[in-house]
């Protein structure tokens, strides 16, 4: 592996930075991967943060949808009590689907002749 050193500035407070860039040779060329300041890590996406920048590992940021996967658990365990989670999260799931589709399908059209709205 190659090394080179890429000077940026902070998004968030301006200040230069030194991020390390290693080349590695595959098969059709050069391949780029930034360098964790922490772990050392090679990696595609460095992160800045207010007060800092690395990986995701080392600042602990997680997707979106690992964040969101089991915030109705808790629900869906007081709604269904006596019901395994998982059947219960289908059930829940499925009962959201009819409700989102019933909502979608009515529409709201503003009568021409008068201030009322009136659903079709």
């Amino acid at each position: 592996m190659i090394g080179q050193t890429l000077c940026l500035t902070n998004p968030f407070d301006g200040e230069e930075i030194r991020v390390s860039i290693l080349l590695r040779k595959v098969h059709f060329g050069w391949r780029k991967y930034f360098q964790c300041p922490y772990c050392s890590r090679r990696c595609d996406i460095l992160y800045f943060s207010p007060e800092d920048y690395g990986c995701r590992q080392c600042l602990e940021l997680t997707y979106i949808s690992v964040q969101e996967s089991h915030k109705d658990d808790k629900l869906i365990q007081f709604l269904c009590p006596n019901m395994p989670l998982g059947l219960a999260k289908r059930v829940y799931r499925e009962a959201m689907k009819s409700v989102t589709s019933r909502r979608e399908t009515t529409t709201i059209q503003k009568d021409p002749d008068s201030e009322h709205v009136k659903k079709a």
